[in-house]
């Protein structure tokens, strides 16, 4: 009879906590916080302009103020770009970073990466989360005009002016 028992109540345990765990992560596990703003980026390879405007680079489902509970950990719902603006992401994580995006928009980095974060140089950008209303500039390769493409970057008015022309941003 005990040999009988014990496989029977180990199984009960182990179905118990199963159960738990998956009422945990349905009920009770942080869930990714929900956020939406905006930051701009401009990707210079070789002293040439990369041009993400292209229907490729483009999410085409619209942002919402709320997740979407069926695609709400989908990587594209993370950080993407809209309605053919090649240089302002939307973001809607708070840990989202300029690797993921770039991910997202199936572009990857050859050699060296030098960026700069509104104005200052920063390390590993890739890795970085992005801020609200930042700008960002990327060099690849050889860039003989940095200090005139530093001019170029997204600025805040440009961001702000997208946001409220964006059809697709829910807000």
């Amino acid at each position: 009879m005990k040999r009988v028992l014990i496989p029977i109540i180990a199984l009960a345990l182990l179905l118990a906590s199963a159960g738990s765990f998956f009422a945990y992560q349905k009920y009770f596990a942080p869930k990714p916080k929900h956020v939406h703003y905006h930051a701009g980026f401009i990707v210079y390879d070789n002293n040439k302009r990369v041009d993400f405007s292209a229907d490729k680079y483009m999410h085409e489902k619209p942002c919402t103020l709320e997740p979407d509970p069926e695609h709400e950990n989908d990587p594209i719902e993370i950080v993407h770009l809209h309605e053919r603006v090649g240089d302002v992401a939307h973001v809607h994580r708070d840990n989202a970073t300029w690797g993921k995006l770039f991910t997202n928009l199936n572009y990857s980095f050859d050699g060296d990466i030098e960026a700069y974060s509104n104005g200052k140089k920063v390390e590993n950008i890739l890795n970085q989360p992005i801020k609200s209303y930042e700008s960002v500039v990327i060099f690849i390769g050889e860039n003989s005009k940095k200090e005139e493409f530093l001019k170029n970057a997204v600025t805040i008015e440009k961001i702000k002016k997208t946001e409220s022309f964006s059809e697709q941003c829910g807000t």
